[in-house]
């Protein structure tokens, strides 16, 4: 049997962790406002929010989620589901293949059934009738993995279609330069989804310091009530710490939690160097293929490298006719 954590555990504590950073805020912010128009009956404002893998969005969409407390209730006439969180699988994705993703994540029981005309007009309803104020779109970058550019169209047009119909607020989440690329086909989407937001690593240099990036880690140490104890002074741990993570929330995360998670079964008071090497020799080393900046020598300096973007391009094909006059009767 597994032993039982108190939720006073660091390891607990850490894992639980969110430490809401000036970007965090921003966008956090942005989805308030857009589900709060909803809430006042006004005209849906979509959002797009990319960034790189393991900037923290996911994260960020639960946090919102999660601390709203709307939360999906039986009634008598049905399920409520005030914030709904779709996860967009990978693979050949089509207007009629997104539609039931919807509404399996509506908890539809025939969900997988019906023509892409069928399903597009229960997703309507149901999504009224369930009282949806606004929806997250996870993942979506999965569109255009491997689907052609004639499908994006589709997608695009399809998914306008749905807000125009329904009034309901998206929030789009995906990887930066791929996300773009679907409602990009189609220009009225393109102005639904005005407001767009990119959520980034943190930065850092001893030249120019990163300001966000040692708050973030000193939030981190002090939330969970323990201090390094390093063989290095402050600057080198954090140019180590920057290296090993690049500046990704998930990254840090990893190391940091996982070096937590070692202080807790062993019931030490303090992250040690043994325990940050420990921590990325387990938890990044493989996944960010590079050497373990903490078995360097701590007489050694360290430059962390800049984070590059990702970028993707593709052909452009011919459109097929348009899948938004299933709902508008065209």
């Amino acid at each position: 049997m597994l032993p039982l954590l108190d939720a006073s555990n660091p390891y607990v504590v850490a894992r639980r962790l969110k430490i809401r950073h000036t970007q965090f805020k921003k966008i956090y912010q942005c989805i308030g406002a857009i589900h709060r128009d909803r809430l006042l009956g006004l005209d849906a404002r979509s959002l797009i929010v990319s960034g790189q893998t393991g900037a923290g969005k996911s994260w960020l969409i639960n946090s919102y989620i999660e601390d709203c407390g709307r939360k999906r209730r039986s009634t008598p006439t049905g399920d409520i589901v005030p914030i709904l969180s779709v996860e967009v699988p990978g693979g050949n994705i089509t207007p009629r293949g997104l539609g039931l993703s919807i509404l399996n994540a509506l908890g539809d029981p025939g969900f997988d059934n019906g023509t892409q005309t069928t399903v597009t007009v229960r997703l309507a309803d149901l999504l009224k009738k369930c009282h949806v104020e606004i929806v997250f779109l996870d993942d979506f970058h999965h569109l255009v993995n491997r689907v052609n550019d004639s499908v994006l169209l589709d997608v695009a047009d399809w998914l306008k279609g749905i807000i125009k119909h329904t009034q309901i607020p998206f929030v789009v989440v995906g990887i930066t330069g791929r996300i773009e690329r679907v409602v990009k086909k189609d220009e009225e989407l393109s102005r639904m989804f005005a407001k767009r937001e990119l959520l980034t690593p943190f930065a850092w240099s001893r030249a120019m310091r990163g300001v966000e990036f040692e708050a973030f880690v000193k939030i981190f140490f002090k939330e969970v009530n323990l201090t390094p104890d390093v063989p290095f002074g402050y600057m080198e741990l954090m140019a180590r710490l920057y290296y090993a993570t690049d500046g990704f929330v998930a990254n840090i995360s990893s190391l940091l939690c996982g070096a937590v998670e070692i202080v807790s079964d062993d019931h030490q008071t303090s992250i040690t160097l043994p325990l940050l090497i420990e921590s990325f020799e387990t938890n990044l080393k493989e996944h960010l293929g590079k050497i373990n900046p903490f078995l360097v020598s701590p007489s050694e300096m360290f430059i962390p490298p800049t984070p590059v973007g990702l970028n993707e391009s593709g052909s452009i094909r011919k459109r097929k006719p348009k899948p938004s006059d299933i709902l508008s009767g065209k």
